[in-house]
């Protein structure tokens, strides 16, 4: 959904097939973030580094719309984690300007569409 220097956003779909009668239906959607952790590179310099993620180019507009809402989201956290960081409120690292917890990549919660 939305990739920054050193982290990435991915839609998980789960889905449950009914192996007797074939139907397949969507059971849960959710926005998940990985984050990049620093490694310590001995053999090379002794140097930690964060290894950059590869760019994601959303093509659909579905991936537009949700890129877009991760790329707020995201943001929205940024901002506030630097808000937050001189007072110290760990919460405040998580949660986007206006003061509600964001859901997922977005802040807006997409996994409540219907397509599949």
């Amino acid at each position: 959904v939305f990739t920054s220097p050193h982290s990435i956003c991915v839609r998980v779909d789960v889905f449950a097939e009914n192996l007797v009668g074939g139907e397949v239906r969507r059971t849960n959607t959710a926005l998940v973030w990985y984050v990049g952790l620093p490694l310590q590179r001995p053999a090379v310099d002794g140097k930690v580094s964060v290894v950059d993620v590869a760019t994601f180019s959303p093509v659909t507009d579905e991936e537009k719309v949700a890129h877009e809402k991760a790329r707020l989201g995201y943001e929205a956290r940024k901002r506030a984690a630097a808000a937050a960081s001189g007072s110290g409120d760990a919460v405040g690292a998580s949660t986007p300007a206006g003061g509600t917890k964001a859901s997922g990549c977005g802040g807006g919660g997409s996994g409540s569409d219907s397509s599949s």
